[in-house]
């Protein structure tokens, strides 16, 4: 593998692991397009890391308010004050939830990953994978759940445990390649009636355990030897970085701006590119 692939496969992760548009579908499309291998393990965990450091370097004042929430707690509950210590703290409240989020995906993960990436070999099923994202993405611009709208615009203050529930069961629509991890979990939060900012950032903060779990399931399968020299590996994971980094405040913006479903048509239009290919409709020599 050359330099110039590592840097343009870790361009692709970084940007589409945020971006609403499936960075595994992404990965999938250039490698029939372009002949690319998919990144092998320790690659593939140094990209996986560079997203990683990006999400939490962004979004380093939710975590830590999180974490200070969590230490909080611990002493309100050492002190007897069981109740203030498991729901009156706000960062404690925003852990649960994304706990509770993360369940469904891990689940599905578990027991059906093996099968999607079965799946995900046919670029005829991809297509529609892609079709569904945009659908999905375009929906979120007027669906609203009933009485979703009446906690819009409330924060995190205004979040159920229904709410992270319904996000965590979308995000499990991520194993499919094709549907945004981040996508999916965006617009289910704005059609549960999050706001814009709340519905954007328990997205990403669902990714990072997300993240951490594809790293551990890539770490399971083995190193192999001879790999990626050490320099290709690590200029890897900070270009993932930086680009994650662009593509996070990009996200953002589209969020608050209100046009984060334009990316809607982005995906429909590439499903259908890809459905035409796949049926012999148009042609493409790598």
């Amino acid at each position: 593998m050359s330099w110039l692939d590592v840097i343009l496969l870790a361009v692709v992760q970084g940007l589409t692991e945020f971006l609403p548009v499936s960075s595994s579908g992404h990965l999938r499309v250039a490698g029939a397009l372009f002949g690319w291998q998919e990144p092998q393990t320790l690659l593939d965990v140094c990209l996986h890391g560079g997203t990683l450091v990006a999400v939490l370097a962004f979004f380093r004042r939710d975590v830590l308010e999180i974490l200070h929430g969590l230490a909080d707690s611990a002493g309100h509950v050492l002190h007897g004050r069981f109740r203030e210590g498991l729901t009156g703290v706000a960062g404690t409240r925003m852990a649960f939830f994304v706990v509770l989020g993360t369940l469904p995906a891990g689940a599905v993960g578990v027991g059906f990953g093996e099968d999607m990436e079965t799946l995900a070999a046919d670029l005829g099923f991809l297509a529609w994978m892609f079709m569904a994202n945009g659908v999905l993405l375009l929906a979120s611009r007027t669906l609203v759940l009933p009485g979703g709208r009446g906690r819009m615009n409330r924060g995190a203050h205004g979040m159920r445990w229904t709410d992270a529930l319904f996000v965590g069961c979308a995000q499990a629509l991520g194993v499919f390649r094709g549907i945004s991890r981040s996508g999916a979990t965006i617009a289910a939060g704005l059609v549960a009636g999050m706001d814009r900012e709340t519905a954007a950032r328990y997205s990403f903060l669902l990714s990072v355990p997300a993240v951490l779990g594809a790293l551990v399931l890539h770490l399971r399968e083995g190193i192999p030897p001879g790999g990626p020299p050490a320099a290709m590996l690590l200029v890897g994971a900070a270009t993932a970085a930086v680009t994650g980094l662009a593509a996070l405040g990009l996200i953002l913006r589209a969020v608050r701006a209100g046009w984060f479903h334009l990316f809607g048509f982005y995906t429909l239009v590439l499903g259908l590119v890809l459905l035409a290919w796949d049926r012999g409709w148009i042609t493409w020599e790598a």
